[in-house]
């Protein structure tokens, strides 16, 4: 019989050491083990709150996102892209084509490519009867804030409409760059949002000419 279990034996029967007890077959053994079981069990706890903290930090990072029905001076969002695009509708020549040909071919380009910037429009014919103008502020993910406003007829806008808007798709504005006729490219610049809208700004309207 090993010295240790012989000793232990000895110990417990002049109850020196209360941690051994005898065994129905006369051995002895420890019953420390219980205490070596509920220790290891302890960084199973510590596992479960550190994950517990872990989610709650997901949960705040991933949380609901805000409205985007702002783009504030210094965002990238309104940093311009181009110069603004002109349009005059008249039985008159432009003065300068070539410049216009050249500020509708980068507001396609950047609306094709998804870019984050300003493009700024705007639309005059029959003498000033309609004087629009527009402007897109776009988030580089399909979204922009869409501000629309001018006079068009009899009504001009007192305070300019605004909108979160998801843009046409990359595939339409590569059509339009295809189109020869200035004024069919200026179409797809004007009608560059898609149905899809949320009201930011309801604006305001007068009609009473």
């Amino acid at each position: 019989m090993p010295i240790a279990r012989v000793l232990c034996g000895l110990a417990c029967a002049l109850s020196l050491m209360p941690g051994c007890s005898e065994k129905s077959d006369g051995e002895t053994d420890g019953s420390e083990t219980t205490g070596t079981a509920t220790t290891a069990t302890q960084p199973t706890e510590d596992a479960t709150t550190t994950g517990s903290a872990a989610t709650t930090a997901s949960e705040s990072e991933t949380g609901a996102s805000v409205g985007r029905c702002e783009c504030g001076e210094g965002d990238p969002c309104a940093a311009p892209l181009c110069e603004t695009v002109v349009y005059v509708d008249s039985d008159e020549p432009e003065e300068d084509e070539g410049e216009l040909a050249a500020n509708l071919r980068c507001a396609l380009e950047a609306l094709r490519d998804r870019k984050v910037g300003t493009l700024r429009w705007s639309y005059q014919t029959g003498d000033g009867q309609i004087d629009e103008h527009g402007h897109y502020q776009m988030f580089g993910d399909g979204t922009a804030l869409y501000t629309h406003g001018g006079v068009i007829d009899l009504c001009e806008w007192v305070v300019d409409r605004v909108t979160l808007v998801t843009m046409q798709s990359p595939a339409v504005f590569s059509e339009c760059l295809a189109m020869p006729a200035p004024g069919d490219q200026f179409s797809c610049l004007q009608l560059a949002p898609g149905p899809d809208e949320e009201s930011c700004i309801e604006g305001e309207k007068d009609c009473g000419g």
